[in-house]
């Protein structure tokens, strides 16, 4: 599938449809191009990978074989960046809708997109604590932010709701990872100067 179905959205590179082949013989499909929305998850999760770099304790040498030094403070766990990458990759699986069959007539995405994930994968869930398992639909049914129809988006400043420090701070990071997921999508999709 593409990435989207107007031209103005995205870059050139995610609008084409993509082709798989089934091969009879091994009996598996086969990719033979990869489509448009496959390229913007791509990028998405690498934006993600940049964004996530900043915050990792380890300073690497220019070339990133080796650690210089560490700067503690605003990692991440490993579960936390695992569930940015997986959001990442799952965030548009549902931007042509639950059919399992793309439609060319289409004229724009699902506006539904973000939340079908909560009950198409839910059978997933048990792969997961509860917890991870909300965090990481926080993450997909925010992505669309302020273009989202259907949901208002997690806000930095309802950190001022919070009861305690701890839970001011759980907010927080619950926020910054929303936000990698949303602005990753965000960055990926433009047509930034080449």
């Amino acid at each position: 599938m593409p990435a989207a179905m107007r031209k103005n959205i995205h870059h050139d590179s995610e609008h084409g449809i993509g082709e798989v082949v089934y091969d009879e013989i091994n009996k598996i499909n086969l990719v033979k191009s990869i489509g448009g929305k496959a390229f913007h998850t791509l990028r998405v999760l690498d934006v993600a990978e940049i964004m996530m770099e900043a915050d990792d304790l380890r300073v690497m040498d220019f070339m990133k074989r080796k650690v210089i030094a560490q700067k503690p403070g605003n990692e991440f766990t490993k579960e936390e960046r695992d569930i940015i990458r997986a959001a990442c990759l799952l965030h548009d699986i549902y931007s042509g809708g639950t059919e399992d069959e793309f439609n060319p007539k289409r004229r724009g995405m699902d506006s539904y997109h973000p939340h079908y994930h909560r009950s198409e994968l839910s059978s997933l869930c048990r792969l997961i604590s509860l917890d991870e398992w909300e965090l990481l639909l926080d993450c997909i049914e925010n992505h669309m932010w302020k273009w989202d129809k259907h949901k208002d988006p997690i806000k930095f400043h309802d950190i001022k709701s919070t009861a305690s420090v701890e839970e001011a701070h759980k907010f927080a990071n619950r926020y910054r990872m929303v936000k990698i997921v949303e602005l990753s999508d965000l960055i990926a999709s433009r047509q930034i100067r080449e």
